[in-house]
């Protein structure tokens, strides 16, 4: 199972929001980020656009949109319709996965007995979101290993080691 992804962030638009951006309703979800070169950001949506509609679907809050790309795969296609300066405009998603690509990819993953940890290759979403070139993420910590006495969480990112950016 790959997860998809639209390369965007949303909120509800609750009656603050809407009063403070004059809009008329409160349906749908504003966009607050896209990630430069994303699904999102290739289909031309941009912060402040507010998603109505997704594949016929109203979109009442981000629940919705969600449980949608939830249920969808990187290469699915999205028909979005979007309010932008009052007008409706049509967009086309293409979900991509956590690299960026529509290609299924496959689990790479690292075990290292003496630490006691599995690592990956930190997504490239991750290092765009974070504004970092490189890392490794730790993706599981074990019970008695060296990264649980250094208390090092799963999911932290491992840029570098003695000054030195790693890669792999």
């Amino acid at each position: 199972v790959q997860k998809a992804f639209i390369g965007a962030d949303y909120e509800d638009i609750d009656s603050e929001l809407a009063n403070r951006l004059q809009l008329d309703d409160i349906s749908g979800v504003i966009v607050s980020y896209t990630q430069d070169g994303s699904a999102s950001d290739k289909a031309g949506i941009k912060r402040g656009d507010i998603i109505k509609k997704v594949n016929s679907n109203e979109i009442i809050h981000k629940g919705y949109l969600e449980e949608i790309i939830g249920n969808s795969y990187p290469g699915d296609v999205l028909k979005v319709s979007i309010e932008r300066d009052g007008k409706e405009l049509a967009k086309v998603i293409t979900l991509t996965n956590k690299e960026g690509t529509t290609e299924l990819l496959k689990d790479e993953s690292y075990y290292s007995e003496t630490l006691d940890a599995r690592f990956a290759i930190a997504p490239k979403v991750e290092k765009d979101l974070y504004g970092i070139k490189s890392g490794i993420k730790v993706i599981s910590v074990g019970k008695e290993g060296f990264f649980k006495r250094m208390d090092i969480p799963k999911n932290y990112i491992i840029t570098a080691i003695n000054g030195v950016g790693i890669e792999s």
